[in-house]
């Protein structure tokens, strides 16, 4: 029985130096778990601390770009108001322009006659014109007609476009002739008339404007 005694003890002593060898061998396994847990740990903050660092630059940046938006819209909202005004004195210019035009060509299509007979111009014996009754008097002369309202083959004035119109008629009547009554008409209403006596008054002459 020593002797088995003896032989168990020895193995034993024989296994302690593995077994220590096996314990530290655990034990810096553990060691070097740890330290790589704390590494990890160690990045893992880091890596939260730069993810909260991105967050904070991502909001200031946010916070940039809105400031710089808002102001670009309060640019642009000046610019287009500045159009708009600018725009508005345009069509302004242009309705005033539009404006004076008109009076201009208004003025430049100013309408004006004034006409006699050629018969007396070219005819020294004063024997005036033979007159029928109701007779439309054609003055084949204009001497100024602008506008070219006046029909000089017709003795007819039609007027281009509304407006007042003055007309000024005068004759005379020539000697040892009976009363001659010349009337002013429109569209066939006599508007005024004029008369001459030339028996009882040697080249008596009358006038009217209407």
């Amino acid at each position: 029985m020593r002797f088995s005694v003896v032989l168990l003890l020895l193995a034993f002593a024989n296994a302690v130096p593995a077994l220590k060898q096996d314990i530290n061998d655990v034990m810096r396994a553990k060691r070097s778990d740890d330290v790589n847990l704390a590494s990890l740990q160690t990045l893992v903050q880091q890596q939260a601390s730069l993810i909260q660092q991105l967050q904070a630059d991502l909001a200031a940046q946010k916070t940039k770009m809105d400031a710089m938006e808002s102001t670009l819209n309060t640019k642009v909202d000046t610019v287009q108001h500045s159009l708009n005004s600018r725009l508005l004195n345009v069509n302004t210019n242009i309705a005033t322009n539009q404006h004076d035009i008109q009076t201009l060509q208004s003025k430049s299509e100013a309408v004006a006659f004034s006409a006699r007979f050629s018969y007396l111009q070219d005819n020294s014996s004063n024997d005036g014109i033979a007159l029928g009754s109701h007779q439309t008097l054609v003055f084949d002369s204009a001497v100024t007609n602008i506008g070219h309202a006046y029909d000089t083959t017709t003795g007819i004035f039609t007027a281009p476009k509304a407006g007042t119109y003055t007309f000024f008629l005068t004759q005379m009547g020539t000697n040892n002739h009976s009363r001659v009554e010349l009337g002013i008409m429109n569209s066939g209403v006599l508007l005024d008339y004029v008369w001459a006596e030339g028996a009882d008054d040697t080249f008596d002459q009358g006038s009217s404007q209407v």
